[in-house]
């Protein structure tokens, strides 16, 4: 789990800084909480590129079903903080 934590926290690294004030606190702050299916999901959220991972975070495209749980989630604690 600890190599996962690494990964993950890495992968959540963008080069976007709006994203970074996104990604990084969701993934410390629940990532590990997260079912193992829903952890599998976000971990290919990750795989898209940047500027999708923000449009579909702001609403600004189609959410496919499948990332639709997890993307709430990030909404959610993103309007907690």
């Amino acid at each position: 789990q600890d190599q996962d934590a690494k990964q993950v926290y890495w992968r959540s690294r963008r080069g976007l800084l709006e994203l970074d004030l996104v990604l990084l606190p969701f993934t410390q702050d629940c990532y590990f909480n997260l079912p193992k299916i829903q952890q599998k999901l976000y971990k290919e959220i990750l795989d898209l590129e940047d500027l999708m991972i923000l449009d579909l975070i702001h609403d600004r495209t189609t959410i496919p079903e499948e990332f639709q749980q997890v993307i709430q989630l990030i909404r959610e604690h993103l309007s907690r903080n």
